[in-house]
């Protein structure tokens, strides 16, 4: 009678299909094989290019791959030339792609920090990249706390002014989808009862840049306002009698950090229109 053996004997080893997919994917960005995608970016040290796959920007950024015009053919290398985008920003964002990763530079001004972020910001959400978005959203966050208490109080403030800028531009272009409440964040640090002592308070209105009658304007509209008068009858005299712009100004000048925590409170019926997405 023959012999019957148990399905149970054989081992079948364990599916290596995704982490064979993935190391190939980073070996092929490292060792730049078989590319057939080169971006060529103007930088002020002349042209410099980037490589990539064609089948690894479909899958990871559909957007990106679109921006190219690949051959129907396979077999022609793709040349496809920036404008206007940063060449260390456009590098991260690739190597993302690749590694799911993304190194951020440690090294530089704060100024120059805030910069490559806020440009590999940009471009997340150009190619539609919400995770790298929100990882370098975390970044921004980061090295504005971290330099808070360690950068020139004028450097600080005026980097934070221009923070909010690019956060205010980056919410009219593409709604709040991809804020991840920074801008709050950031009004909240600026929250701070530290920063608030009198040399403080000058240079953050130095960095804000108001014009001088709006400045004596708001001295003015400050005698409205008591020790005692809550931070909610503040908010809501200020947005009456000014635009919201000019409520963190207020703050500043009466020393009042609970009126800013009071105004990223969510108002009722109040939402900023939602865009399409990125363009």
């Amino acid at each position: 009678m023959p012999t019957v053996w148990s399905n149970s004997e054989i081992e079948v080893p364990a599916a290596e299909l995704g982490a064979q997919l993935v190391a190939g994917i980073k070996r092929l960005h490292l060792s730049q094989e078989y590319i057939d995608v080169i971006f060529r970016i103007e930088t002020d040290h002349g042209i410099r290019e980037l490589g990539a796959h064609r089948s690894v920007l479909s899958i990871r950024s559909p957007k990106l791959a679109e921006k190219c015009s690949f051959d129907s053919s396979l077999r022609q290398q793709v040349v496809h030339s920036f404008r206007g985008v940063d060449f260390d920003a456009l590098e991260s964002l690739i190597e993302y792609i690749y590694t799911d990763n993304v190194s951020f530079q440690d090294t530089g001004s704060l100024e120059d920090k805030l910069v490559f972020l806020a440009r590999l910001k940009h471009l997340s959400i150009q190619f539609d990249l919400s995770r790298l978005a929100a990882l370098t959203s975390k970044e921004i966050l980061r090295v504005l706390e971290s330099s808070s208490r360690t950068s020139e109080a004028k450097l600080w403030y005026t980097s934070m002014v221009k923070t909010l800028n690019f956060l205010d531009d980056e919410i009219e272009s593409f709604g709040t989808a991809y804020d991840f409440g920074l801008k709050n964040l950031c009004l909240a640090l600026i929250a701070d009862p530290h920063l608030y002592s009198d040399s403080a308070q000058n240079e953050l209105l130095r960095a804000l840049a108001i014009p001088l009658g709006t400045l004596i304007s708001i001295k003015n509209c400050t005698s409205q306002f008591p020790c005692f008068c809550s931070a909610a009858t503040c908010v809501d005299i200020l947005r009456r009698k000014y635009s919201s712009n000019h409520v963190i100004e207020m703050a500043i000048l009466i020393g009042r950090p609970d009126i800013i925590e009071e105004m990223l409170k969510p108002r009722p019926g109040y939402g900023m229109k939602e865009t399409e997405g990125p363009v």
